[in-house]
Formats: C-alpha cells, sequence, structure tokens
C-alpha cells in the first residue's frame, strides 16, 4: 500500500492507497489469445520493405527545424508552458465537502480502495484531485468514505447539457382510438 496525504479544513489526514478495483477483479481475468502450439500472439509492425518489426524497435524523438534531436523539451498547454505537478504521493492534496449533486457531472475512470484510521474523516463524500505520477494536469477525484471502508473514485467532471422544461407529448383524437378499439375486441354477439 502507498501512504497518501490529504488536508481537510487545515487538518492533516493519512491514507494509504489500496488495491486498484478493475475489471478483472469485478468480473475475472482476461485470457491472451495464442497460436496453436501455445505461443502468445503479439503485436508487430510492418515496414514498407515489408519487414516485421516489434513494437518495442518503435521509438519517438523530438527534434527541431533543423533536425537535431531537441534537449529541453517544454510542456506546453494551449499555447503556454506548464510546469510538471509532483504526484499525490508527494504533495498532500486538499480535500473539501462534496454532496450527491456534485457527482452528476463526473465520469469515474478508476477506483481505488483507500484505507483511513478510524475517526479521520466523518462519513461522507470529499472532492479532490489526483496524479498517480508526476505529470502536467490532475485529475478530479471524490472520496467516498463509508463505515467500514473508503473508496477513491478518479475520472473527469462533464457538465451535464440541460435541454429545457419541455415534455415531448403526441396529440391523438379520442374518439378515433375508442373507434379501432370496439372494432378489434369485436366477437360477434
Amino acid at each position: 500500500m502507498k501512504p497518501l496525504a490529504f488536508t481537510y479544513e487545515n487538518t492533516p489526514v493519512s491514507a494509504e492507497l489500496g488495491t486498484k478495483i478493475t475489471k478483472e477483479l469485478l468480473y475475472g481475468k482476461r485470457v491472451k489469445v495464442q497460436h496453436a502450439n501455445g505461443v502468445p500472439l503479439e503485436k508487430r509492425y510492418i515496414t514498407l520493405e515489408g519487414e516485421v518489426l516489434p513494437t518495442q524497435a518503435i521509438a519517438n524523438e523530438k527534434i527541431d527545424s533543423e533536425g537535431s534531436l531537441d534537449e529541453s523539451p517544454v510542456a506546453v498547454s494551449h499555447g503556454t508552458p506548464v510546469t510538471l505537478i509532483p504526484s499525490s504521493f508527494v504533495n498532500p492534496r486538499n480535500l473539501t465537502k462534496a454532496g450527491a449533486k456534485d457527482l452528476t457531472g463526473f465520469i469515474e475512470k478508476t477506483t481505488y480502495q483507500i484505507s483511513l484510521p478510524k475517526k479521520e474523516l466523518a462519513p461522507g463524500l470529499y472532492k479532490t484531485d489526483f496524479l498517480y505520477k508526476d505529470g502536467y494536469e490532475s485529475a478530479p477525484a471524490y472520496l467516498d468514505v463509508r463505515e467500514g471502508e473508503s473508496f477513491l473514485r478518479i475520472g473527469q467532471e462533464k457538465a451535464p447539457v440541460f435541454i429545457g422544461k419541455s415534455q415531448a407529448t403526441s396529440i391523438f383524437d379520442a374518439d378515433d382510438e375508442a373507434e379501432e378499439d370496439s372494432d378489434a375486441i369485436d366477437f360477434g354477439f
């Protein structure tokens, strides 16, 4: 388990990141496709000359306009340089109280079990952000604290689209429907 640190209302909260809840844990393991002789299939690339290359043979490098290697890559987001943000294991993340309404626009991608010391946080939902490794953008996350178990839900925010206060209806003539029903139930008496 990896140690995590949060702050809630200027109080440090310690936690440990537990098991990642994956589809394999929930539904079982995926089986790899194999040849008849038991060798697993691998992804390969074919060059224009017909040569087969393993995926490890392909690499990407950044070069400048003269064709020489660029030694100092700069991360840019929307035209402005961005700085590297330390991971959540290094930098404590702030927690704010959240409600169930906050989850309406949240798309969950990853869930981890979290172990919290007893009585560190009251049961409820807390909003934070999370970075597993150092990166340039953190992902929104919710810490779901329950009696006996806690979960860290990581994903992305997506605002639901409000269409309007209208309801689709169909207009029909009640007399026409009554005539159709009377013919359908005619037993010939």
